[in-house]
Formats: structure tokens, C-alpha cells, sequence
């Protein structure tokens, strides 16, 4: 199956940590983002095995952000499972790499017009790294800015912030490091 394959893949029970943890290793990046890829595919093999995309199994279409993307390009059949998994674990890698040496962390915010927002964002000097809805934006950034970010947002009016438990400043210039990584892998 999916899990079986990802363990071979990888050298190591993903499946195991996936189903009894620990939790603390869960949540590092490192393996982190090799589940979600597993996951997901496992997601898509049982929806195409049950039947419920129709006459024709195979997705019409798939798209995904971030590291959704490199789980569309397997649906897509653009990629092997093996080579997506491989590039998901040299990326996740990086990334883990990339937030241990410029430590970062993320915090959503919800109900603030985007135009005050990026001004807070400015003024911290932090990103946004997410738009997933007009009121609702991800930022991303050093730990201590993002603090601060969110402390201004909520003293500026938006309506709820939140910090988000990541391993990294993902979807920011402090991932830079894992950028150019990828760019070579």
C-alpha cells in the first residue's frame, strides 16, 4: 500500500509515526511534510479505489498549494509517488534546516482589511505569506517580529489572531536557504 511504499522510500516507519506518533517528531518539518504527502496521496489512492470520482478513476483535474503541489503533480501522473516523496524529503529537509538556522513561526489573522495589514507587516518586518481568504491572512517571520505583528493587529482592529504551531517562517524570505536548496536537488 501507500504507507508501505513511503516506508521503503524513505528508510524509515513513516506509518508508524503517522499512527502512533510521537507527536513531538510529528511535528517536526522533517517528517511533518513527508506525512501530509503520504497522507494525501492515501487520501486519493482510496478515493480512487472506492469509486467515487465516476466512470473514469483517474482526477480531471488537481491542484494544490504549497506542498499540496507536489501531491497534484503525482495525481496528475507528472511525477512518480517515489520522485515526490523524494523531492517532498529533500524539501522538508531544507526547510528544517532553514528554521533551525533563522528560527520563525506563523500566525493567522482574521477580519483585518489587507491593505492594514500589510502596513503592520511592514512595521514588524514581517510577510504575508498567505492570503487564504480576503479576511483571513497568514504572516510569516522571526519569531519576536511575528509578536509583535500580532499584538498590532489586534490593537488595529482585526478581529482574531492566532499563532500557528509550524516549524518555521514557511512562505518567507527566511526559507530562503531551502529555496536555493531546491533550486540544485
Amino acid at each position: 500500500g501507500v504507507f508501505g511504499d513511503a516506508d521503503d522510500i524513505l528508510g524509515y516507519s513513516l506509518s508508524s509515526l503517522c499512527f502512533y506518533g510521537p507527536d513531538n517528531d510529528l511535528k517536526r518539518t522533517l517528517y511533518t511534510q513527508p506525512a501530509v504527502f503520504v497522507v494525501s496521496y492515501a487520501c486519493l489512492a482510496a478515493a480512487i479505489e472506492a469509486g467515487p470520482l465516476g466512470r473514469d478513476p483517474s482526477p480531471q483535474l488537481v491542484a494544490g498549494h504549497s506542498l499540496g503541489e507536489y501531491t497534484a503533480l503525482v495525481a496528475a501522473g507528472a511525477v512518480s509517488f517515489e520522485d515526490g516523496l523524494k523531492l517532498v524529503q529533500t524539501r522538508a529537509q531544507l526547510m528544517e534546516q532553514a528554521g533551525m538556522q533563522h528560527p520563525g513561526t506563523m500566525a493567522a489573522v482574521l477580519g483585518m482589511d489587507i491593505d492594514a495589514l500589510q502596513r503592520v507587516c511592514t512595521e514588524a518586518g514581517v510577510e504575508m505569506a498567505n492570503i487564504n481568504a480576503p479576511d483571513q491572512v497568514v504572516i510569516s517571520g522571526a519569531v519576536g517580529a511575528i509578536a509583535s505583528a500580532m499584538e498590532l493587529a489586534k490593537s488595529r482592529g482585526a478581529r482574531r489572531v492566532i499563532s500557528l504551531e509550524v516549524g518555521g517562517a514557511f512562505h518567507s524570505r527566511l526559507m530562503a536557504p531551502a529555496s536555493s536548496g531546491m533550486a540544485v536537488a
